[in-house]
């Protein structure tokens, strides 16, 4: 059982948006009470774990889900009260989905009714939702007149979202979020914002181009590798010729040489090909990257099998 919790959240660390993984899990949760081998407190923790990963990476829908999966197998008064409070957090602030994040802390509420934490946040959306629109209207405001471009782009993003939360169908909150991007494009929560809307409607000519322009400000190899993930991905989706999809795969393995989802498209396509010599290159160069870890012996024995068919085929 422990295994097969580990080896699901690793491939959603790769694969953030892997149903299939996700699905796993679900079937996972009515097993854990009963499996001696892995207790309640171990598969809190590594859930936790997980969810801190992909705080990390901004993956908000995903851990939404994973809060939910460990709702669905925790009876422990504080600590569901804790996970809803933490989902709520999640649904609120980083989703803008304000209903379910209300019913959220309302949740909290009856689990503890004296949550000192989810009252105040219950009375602060309270107070919002009265007056959204002056407040964003100051926002602006201040945003016009902001000397710092930081502040300026703090300043749009926050009005934005409240145009998001309590006007979804107004264009002003899309607006806004490109105007925080257009002062600062490695704002993460603005890109988040704005590629979730993209998304929604299938704006896929204005996600590609957002996803690039994230590319270009990505500030680390792990972040930049992430995006082309996600660009090649967009290229799949959109069914774009075989040659060029491959081609951003390729640009993944690039930035990293070990990237699992990037490894498999290729290793697939040189297989097909039966061009073993491009696949034993692949394989070393993805060894050279990380020379030591779990894959580090698979790696190996696919390389010796590869020699071995070469050997065969002369």
């Amino acid at each position: 059982m422990k295994a097969e919790l580990q080896s699901y959240l690793a491939i959603l660390e790769t694969e953030p948006d892997n149903e299939r993984a996700l699905a796993a899990l679900e079937a996972l949760a009515p097993k854990v009470k009963e499996d001696n081998g892995l207790s309640l407190e171990a598969a809190g923790r590594a859930l936790s774990n997980a969810r801190r990963v992909h705080r990390e990476r901004s993956d908000w829908e995903l851990v939404a889900r994973l809060l939910d999966l460990e709702l669905g197998w925790t009876g422990e008064t504080a600590r569901r009260a804790d996970l809803l409070y933490e989902k709520g957090r999640v649904l609120s602030d980083e989703l803008l989905r304000e209903q379910e994040a209300i019913g959220c802390f309302q949740k909290v509420l009856e689990l503890r009714p004296d949550d000192a934490a989810a009252q105040e946040v219950l009375s602060h959306l309270s107070l919002l939702r009265e007056n959204w629109e002056a407040i964003a209207a100051r926002y602006l405001g201040e945003a016009k007149g902001a000397q710092d471009r930081q502040l300026a782009t703090t300043l749009y993003l926050s009005a934005a979202e409240l145009y998001l939360k309590y006007a979804p169908q107004a264009l002003e909150g899309e607006g806004l979020l490109r105007k925080a991007l257009e002062l600062d494009a490695r704002n993460r929560k603005a890109s988040a914002h704005l590629e979730r809307r993209l998304r929604a409607r299938a704006a896929w000519d204005e996600l590609e181009a957002l996803l690039k322009s994230r590319a270009e400000s990505a500030q680390t190899k792990d972040e930049r590798a992430q995006v082309l993930v996600a660009l090649a991905e967009l290229s799949e989706r959109r069914g774009v010729e075989q040659a060029r999809t491959l081609e951003a795969w390729k640009k993944v393995l690039t930035v990293d040489p070990a990237n699992p989802r990037a490894l498999r498209v290729l290793v697939d396509q040189l297989t097909e090909a039966g061009d073993w010599a491009a696949l034993v290159k692949v394989y070393e160069t993805a060894l050279k990257a990380r020379p030591r870890g779990e894959h580090e012996l698979a790696l190996y024995l696919q390389i010796g099998m590869l020699y071995w068919r070469k050997l065969q085929d002369m």
